[in-house]
């Protein structure tokens, strides 16, 4: 039996020598640190994972354990690639950043508070008529409202045109909702 130490000061007992030698031996969790896998293991593994469906528990433990942990650059770019996808490909290049800008101002000053609840802090300007389906409106000062932060979180959540208690009886479905 041969006792050998990783460089994270692991050991174990082996009874055989290790090809690379005793001082190059590495415990299993140094020996995977920093290793892709390749795109071949990638599609099997996305096969064996197709049609399992994950628990509520599942997704919350997975949910609480990124919590706090930054963000990659190739994540915030795939996040990004999404929300322009969402938005449709000609989206970010129609919007004017100055115009856009005017109209927030425009929609804040004109209102002075949420529409829905009176709050005065954290105030979002709101395209009545989504930018997507009416770009002709999207710098209309009178298609905005102006709605605190968890008033518009709730207006993008809950919308619903066949719910009768839909507390903001709004006019379009939620695949319209900009």
């Amino acid at each position: 039996m041969f006792d050998v130490t990783c460089s994270c000061g692991a050991t174990k007992q082996l009874k055989l020598v290790p090809k690379k030698g005793l001082d190059n031996w590495r415990c299993r969790s140094c020996f995977q640190k920093g290793r892709r896998h390749s795109e071949a293991t990638k599609n099997k593994i996305r096969v064996a994972n197709q049609g399992q469906v994950i628990t509520a528990e599942a997704r919350q433990k997975m949910s609480d354990a990124h919590k706090g942990v930054p963000l990659g650059d190739e994540h915030r770019a795939s996040m990004r690639k999404a929300q322009r996808r969402r938005w449709g490909v000609d989206a970010p290049k129609d919007i004017n950043q100055a115009d856009a800008k005017r109209w927030v101002r425009a929609v804040k000053e004109r209102d002075k508070c949420c529409q829905h609840c009176g709050a005065t802090d954290d105030l979002h300007a709101h395209h009545i008529f989504p930018r997507r389906s009416h770009p002709e409106q999207q710098y209309n000062v009178h298609n905005g409202i102006t709605l605190c932060q968890t008033c518009h979180f709730d207006l993008h959540s809950i919308i619903n045109p066949f719910n009768p208690h839909d507390k903001f009886n709004t006019p379009y479905s939620n695949e319209d909702a900009a």
